[in-house]
């Protein structure tokens, strides 16, 4: 009699029937339970399979077939997916190496792998991360790394999951990241999600839709951590050009809007904007000379007639924000020189404090 290969659980089953009901003088007790119990006529002949025979308490092959198998399923290969034959080895038929045993060896949307021998779970590696739309796929154990930095990646279902491991547990394969809704913060890159703006999106490997890409930091210290198009803009609060920053892309035009800041190269500019046009990032006025009608304010230069307010936890996380706002009418009434007391409806106010020349500002931290 001529079994084909089965899953190893429902050829368990099968034996337990057919020896059951066939052979004589044979009972669970006299042969313990045993798994893969098939036989083989020859080593090249792997398809032609009989199952054991119970003989004086043990599980034998008969004369006829005298080839153990240990292979329940198909020999696919790692490499390419492909079905191999298998191959004896001391005596027995197994699968070769660098092959792993499954129910099949090629998958799609309709017919998933599941897993090997019911215990190590499968997924559907299909080429280009297509999700099967162009053909069938290959039934895989590896799936690929998750690409450094990246936050997560899109699979078949249209869902996202942490990393391919995670996606290939539910016998998924991932797919472009564009196929999946996500939050602003996250940038497609591949099949992979980059979180903006700390990262940022390069194919490293042209044609490969696995590993040719990956989320690389954006930090930067100076202009070379930086991509030819970008700059380094400084973090808030940066005192001297000096903290970590983020690359940024440079501006290709800017607002006429004045609103002087100090460049890291020492020199002042009418707006962070222009600034950026010649990758600079900015930093405390008090590194560049104070243009005429202006005063320094923090990160920013304030035009007379205006105040300098500052808020924040003073810390790098949440440094003091600075602006300038226009004086109330009543401090310059009648020709008035401003004074703090004309601005006590600040929520800084206690803490005014006015210049030599009359400027005032108001810093606190909240």
């Amino acid at each position: 009699m001529t079994i084909p290969s089965l899953p190893r659980a429902l050829t368990t089953l099968l034996l337990g029937v057919l020896l059951a009901s066939t052979l004589a003088g044979c009972s669970e007790e006299e042969c313990p339970p045993t798994e893969g119990a098939m036989c083989a006529a020859s080593c090249d002949a792997p398809s032609d399979v009989v199952s054991f025979q119970c003989v004086d308490g043990e599980w034998k092959c008969p004369d006829d077939h005298p080839v153990p198998m240990s292979v329940v399923g198909k020999c696919c290969s790692m490499a390419s997916g492909t079905e191999i034959a298998p191959t004896c080895s001391n005596g027995i038929l197994s699968c070769p190496s660098a092959t792993f045993e499954a129910f099949q060896c090629t998958c799609s949307p309709t017919e998933p792998c599941g897993t090997t021998d019911g215990i190590i779970s499968l997924f559907c590696d299909y080429p280009d991360n297509d999700c099967g739309e162009n053909g069938p796929g290959r039934c895989s154990m590896h799936p690929p790394m998750l690409a450094p930095d990246a936050v997560g990646v899109c699979s078949c279902d249209g869902t996202i999951h942490l990393s391919p491991t995670a996606a290939a547990n539910e016998g998924l394969d991932i797919a472009p990241a564009t196929t999946c809704a996500h939050h602003v913060t996250y940038e497609p890159c591949g099949p992979y999600f980059c979180y903006v703006p700390l990262t940022r999106c390069e194919q490293l490997v042209s044609g490969d839709p696995d590993k040719g890409y990956a989320c690389l930091s954006n930090a930067c210290i100076s202009n070379a951590d930086c991509a030819e198009d970008q700059f380094c803009e400084r973090a808030p609060g940066d005192l001297d050009c000096t903290f970590e920053g983020l690359c940024k892309p440079m501006p290709t035009s800017c607002d006429p809007l004045p609103a002087p800041v100090c460049g890291c190269d020492g020199k002042v500019y009418s707006n962070t904007c222009e600034a950026a046009l010649e990758k600079q990032g900015t930093q405390l006025v008090t590194a560049c000379q104070t243009p005429a009608g202006y005063f320094p304010c923090g990160d920013v230069f304030c035009a007379k007639g205006t105040y300098c307010s500052g808020q924040g936890s003073g810390t790098f996380d949440y440094p003091i924000e600075y602006a300038c706002i226009p004086l109330p009418a009543a401090c310059t009434e009648g020709g008035a020189t401003p004074s703090c007391a004309c601005i006590e409806d600040d929520v800084c106010a206690p803490a005014c404090m006015q210049s030599a020349d009359g400027d005032l500002s108001l810093v606190c931290t909240l």
